[in-house]
C-alpha cells in the first residue's frame, strides 16, 4: 500500500511539474507573441508613418510643380501679368497648360523658351490672351505667322457662333518686342497691348 502511495504521489508531482513547465512555455509563448505583435505593430507604424511623410514631401514637390506657378526666369508669365493688370477684371479664364499649348500652337516648339496664357473657361466668349517668349528675337511677321493657326481656328469657331465674340478675333492684337510676343483678344485689347510695348 505504501509503495502504491509512493508512485501515485510520484505520478502527481510528474504532472504537476509537466504542467508547470506547458505553463510556462504558454507563458512564454504569450509574451514572446505579444512582444513579436508589438514589434510588428510598431515596424508597421513607423513604416506607414514613413511612407506617409514620403509620399507627402513628393506631393509637395510635385505640388509646385503642378500649379502653374512662373519660374523667376519665365519672361512670358511677367508680361501676360502687364496685360492682365491692363485689361481689368477677366472673369472665368484659365492657364494655358503644356498640352493646351502645344494643341493650339504645334508640337515643334523647338523655338519657344517660355509661354503663358489665358484661356476662358466656358466657350462663350473668345477671349484669350497669349505671350511666347521665343529663344531668338522675332519680327512682327514671324509672330503674326506663328500665331496664325489659333487665330483662324478661333475664327472658324466663331464666324457662325457669337458674331459679338467674332469681331473681337477679327480684331485680335498681335505684338513684338525683342523676343517676345503677345497676342490680345479682349474688347480693350489695345489697353492690353499698350501695356505689353512699355
Amino acid at each position: 500500500m505504501k509503495k502504491f502511495l509512493a508512485i501515485a504521489l510520484s505520478a502527481a508531482l510528474i504532472t504537476a511539474l509537466f504542467a508547470g513547465c506547458g505553463n510556462d512555455d504558454e507563458s512564454t509563448t504569450g509574451t514572446t507573441t505579444t512582444a513579436s505583435t508589438t514589434e510588428a505593430t510598431t515596424t508597421e507604424a513607423t513604416t506607414t508613418e514613413a511612407t506617409t511623410t514620403e509620399a507627402t514631401t513628393t506631393e509637395a514637390t510635385l505640388g509646385s510643380g503642378d500649379e502653374e506657378t512662373p519660374s523667376e526666369d519665365n519672361a512670358a508669365a511677367a508680361e501676360l501679368s502687364k496685360i492682365e493688370a491692363a485689361l481689368g477684371e477677366l472673369s472665368s479664364m484659365m492657364d494655358y497648360d503644356e498640352a493646351t499649348f502645344k494643341d493650339m500652337y504645334g508640337t515643334d516648339l523647338s523655338n519657344v523658351k517660355s509661354f503663358a496664357g489665358k484661356l476662358p473657361l466656358m466657350n462663350v466668349k473668345a477671349t484669350e490672351i497669349a505671350v511666347v517668349e521665343f529663344n531668338e528675337e522675332v519680327t512682327q511677321a514671324q509672330a503674326e505667322e506663328f500665331f496664325k493657326t489659333r487665330l483662324d481656328s478661333l475664327e472658324s469657331t466663331w464666324a457662325t457662333y457669337l458674331p459679338d465674340q467674332y469681331e473681337l478675333v477679327k480684331n485680335a492684337k498681335i505684338a513684338v518686342k525683342g523676343n517676345i510676343a503677345a497676342m490680345v483678344i479682349a474688347e480693350n485689347a489695345d489697353a492690353g497691348i499698350e501695356a505689353f510695348n512699355k
